[in-house]
């Protein structure tokens, strides 16, 4: 799906899951890029982009 799943979309598929089988355990995860973390690690020291 262009631009990923959407939330809504992901709750589905795991609801589907858990009527179809006994869940023990699952993992969901998000592709960042590389790029992606360093921009946001460069961030986390901005005073003006501070919580609070």
């Amino acid at each position: 799906m262009p631009g990923g799943l959407t939330s809504s979309a992901v709750r589905r598929i795991v609801a589907d899951i858990d009527q179809a089988a006994d869940v023990v355990g699952l993992t969901i995860a998000e592709f960042i890029p590389r790029q992606d973390m360093h921009l946001q690690q460069i961030l986390k020291g901005f005073p003006l982009l501070q919580d609070g």
